[in-house]
């Protein structure tokens, strides 16, 4: 069986990479899984913010930052994998969240797709508001069966949560 978890750093993020390693590799045949999370694509993001009033050097450092987030972010997860003995991958996509990890379970012949259930940002939780969330078009989009976990799962009797420093701790 192959596993996409979608991660993001958020609180659901570590949730959903939680259930995936305690609850999934115990329970179930998994050989690979792969880890996806989605930066803003330049195009998207000027659709967002006004880009007249930023400097090129400023959006080119957005850019920059947000890349460097989501790929601390992958190593952490797959930090938090490391007894698994089976394939890990790990992927930063551009573009649209929901589109890209339905492309991304897609491209990978996912079995089972793992999601939190909550994004990380303000502006994921305004545009859910407004026009649905990212999970909910994943959930109705994916190409395979969709586990949507929510930010306070706990497999056992500690939590797991990220604190911005490259891991997800435990915190009892």
């Amino acid at each position: 069986m192959h596993v996409l978890v979608a991660i993001d750093g958020s609180a659901s993020a570590g949730a959903a990479l939680r259930f995936a390693a305690q609850t999934l590799l115990r329970s179930m045949a998994v050989q690979e899984i792969t880890l996806v999370t989605v930066v803003h694509d330049a195009r998207m993001l000027a659709y967002d913010l006004d880009v007249a009033l930023f400097p090129q050097i400023t959006w080119d450092d957005m850019r920059l930052a947000e890349r460097e987030e989501a790929e601390e972010w992958l190593r952490a997860a797959t930090a938090m994998l490391g007894s698994f003995a089976g394939r890990v991958s790990a992927l930063v996509r551009a573009g649209r969240r929901a589109q890209e990890i339905v492309a991304a379970a897609r491209d990978s012949s996912a079995d089972l797709l793992v999601i939190g259930g909550t994004g990380s940002g303000i502006w994921d939780r305004l545009r859910a508001m407004l026009f649905g969330s990212a999970v909910n078009e994943v959930v109705e989009r994916a190409p395979c069966p969709v586990v949507v976990v929510p930010a306070d799962y706990a497999a056992d009797s500690s939590r797991t949560s990220y604190t911005g420093t490259g891991d997800w701790s435990r915190a009892a």
